[in-house]
């Protein structure tokens, strides 16, 4: 259940700067702003990012999405990307310089771990950790680990890890700890609050929730917060548009709404699946870490994957084909249903290299009703495996 100050937040009308008294927050759309005299424009242009001077800096649309944000996630300060990877390299950067070492923790978004390798080039190595297990990830930790990068639950197969017994070691070796928490949103999980430094959003997904934007934020402390915005917010110009600000506030509005039902969708259709024959493992903490998910986790994303036991792609194709109420696509996090398979015909070595089956396929699990979704990927397997025309 989603907390009520959590409900109130996402319900919020901030219309104490508005002229016009209007419900839906105003939209600055504009790159610059005027000053009135000599001496505002100086004042102003010493400190961009807390006066109105260039939205690169600072916006009223764009702040009110970072006030929002900062109160689900209960963090002191956030600031809003033109997308999730703007936010994540803007991040790092700020974080790490030559002779930095990251342990990265889980199977981490592929574009995220394809940034880190391009930092090897400016000195800085890292270490993946394909392991949940608390020791594994000490025994990778060196004496030049300055940050510790998480998805939990992960990407692909995702799985959780020990987040209060992580930070509190970094915090011990003065590493900074970041996660990625789009996948569970702020109304399922806090990682301030399991004492994660940096927390991190695509809010392309859930978020903004109609697959009409792109956009990221970090949050944290005022002082981690302001570091990334001095350095590389700054120099990266990652600049999100007060039009994508202004749709995921309106996105934000309906996420209670839409977080409870994609976590009783994704739980229905998990039952209804897991007795399949013709499927081999699915993943998702509901299934594989319960114990975990109870502790940290107030709900489930919807975002699953699973093998299947036929291990014949042309059969995975058929499936994926036959589905009607899923779209095939890489995004997911609005109303419709999406799947990916990670199988691309010629790709078995680097699906193998990131301990991925070959049938290993992600699925989104959206709004519709979920006896209309297990219906339609019982029909598709039934194709597939030649038991319907």
């Amino acid at each position: 259940m989603i907390k009520n100050d959590l409900v109130k937040t996402c319900l919020e009308v901030l219309t104490d700067e508005s002229e016009h008294q209007s419900i839906s927050p105003e939209i600055a759309m504009t790159s610059s702003f005027y000053s009135r005299d000599y001496q505002e424009y100086v004042d102003a242009s010493k400190d961009e990012f807390n006066h109105f001077v260039y939205t690169r800096g600072a916006n009223p649309t764009n702040n009110k999405l970072e006030s929002i944000l900062c109160k689900l996630e209960g963090a002191q300060k956030c600031k809003v990307f033109a997308s999730g990877m703007g936010a994540i390299s803007a991040t790092l950067q700020s974080f790490l310089h030559n002779g930095s070492h990251i342990v990265v923790v889980n199977s981490i978004y592929s574009t995220t771990l394809k940034y880190i390798k391009t930092l090897e080039r400016f000195g800085v190595s890292h270490t993946v950790v394909a392991s949940t297990d608390t020791s594994d990830i000490v025994s990778a930790l060196q004496e030049n680990t300055d940050v510790i990068y998480m998805e939990s639950p992960s990407s692909q197969k995702f799985e959780m890890v020990a987040l209060k017994q992580i930070t509190r070691i970094a915090q011990e070796r003065n590493i900074i700890t970041m996660i990625d928490n789009t996948w569970a949103t702020p109304l399922f999980q806090r990682p301030l609050e399991f004492g994660v430094d940096v927390v991190l959003h695509s809010c392309s997904k859930y978020i903004g929730g109609h697959s009409d934007i792109v956009c990221g934020a970090v949050l944290g402390s005022f002082d981690h917060v302001t570091q990334i915005e001095n350095t590389g917010y700054l120099t990266m110009g990652s600049t999100c548009s007060p039009m994508n600000s202004f749709l995921a506030i309106r996105g934000i509005r309906t996420l209670p709404l839409r977080m409870e039902k994609h976590s009783k969708n994704v739980i229905e259709v998990i039952d209804a699946l897991s007795n399949d024959a013709r499927i081999e493992t699915i993943y998702h903490p509901y299934v594989q870490q319960r114990a975990l998910a109870d502790e940290y986790l107030s709900g489930y994303g919807s975002l699953m994957s699973l093998t299947f036991k036929d291990k014949d792609t042309e059969k995975l194709k058929s499936f994926v084909n036959e589905l009607s109420t899923f779209m095939i696509g890489v995004s997911w996090g609005g109303f419709e249903s999406m799947i990916l398979p990670g199988f691309k015909d010629d790709n078995q070595a680097v699906m193998a290299s990131r301990g991925l089956d070959i049938t290993h396929t992600r699925m989104f699990v959206g709004l519709l009703e979920a006896e209309t979704t297990i219906n339609d990927i019982k029909s598709a397997l039934d194709v597939a495996y030649g038991l319907k025309q």
